[in-house]
Parts: C-alpha cells; sequence; structure tokens
C-alpha cells in the first residue's frame, strides 16, 4: 500500500511542530544521501509515495510513527536516531491536560 498526499491532504504543522519537522526533514534528506540514493528509490523500498518523501525532506508535513519506523530500517538506522534531537513544542504547557490522566510512575 502506497501512502499519498492525495488521498488525504495533512493540516499545516503548527509553528511549534513547524521547526521540528524541518529538523527531520534535513536528517531524513541527509541519512539518504549517505545511502546514495533517491527520493523515488526510498519511497519505492518504503511503500510510499515521492512526493511524500520531497514533502518529508521539505519539513512540510510530520510523518506516522509507522512510517518513521519503516524509513529507519531502510535508511539501516534505528528510529530512535532518525528522531533523536528532533523536539516538538514544551509537553510540560502543551499536554498539560494529557498528563493529567498518565500514572505518576509512566511520566518522564
Amino acid at each position: 500500500m502506497i501512502e499519498s498526499d492525495r488521498t488525504s491532504r495533512p493540516a499545516p504543522l503548527s509553528t511549534a511542530y513547524a521547526a521540528a519537522a524541518r529538523s527531520l526533514g534535513r536528517r531524513l534528506r541527509y541519512m539518504r544521501g549517505q545511502l546514495g540514493i533517491s527520493q523515488q528509490e526510498l519511497a519505492l523500498q518504503v511503500g510510499i509515495h515521492r512526493t511524500y518523501i520531497s514533502r518529508l525532506e521539505r519539513g512540510t508535513i510530520m510523518p506516522r510513527l509507522s512510517t518513521l519506523v519503516r524509513l529507519a530500517i531502510h535508511l539501516k538506522i534505528d528510529v530512535g536516531k532518525l528522531v533523536s534531537g528532533v523536539n516538538g513544542p514544551n509537553p510540560q504547557t502543551s499536554n498539560a491536560k494529557a498528563r493529567a490522566n498518565v500514572p505518576k510512575d509512566a511520566q518522564p
């Protein structure tokens, strides 16, 4: 199955996530370059559309976790290395309500 930017348009990234998306995109482009493969080749390996890879590398969208895992597998790196240092908004302010329902022992 190929994910396509034609089937569903994600909402524009909020300002808080835009910097994280650009950082992830730069890392993705660098890692792909290290392997010497094109966007098309990576897209075919991962099972997503080439334009989706382009949008990821430009930082205009944020991928799903499942897509990140598949990208990491085909880039031959740990998914943690792919997202390491990519920060979104401060979780203490943006997720305060959601964190209220998380058990204390599960909180960072």
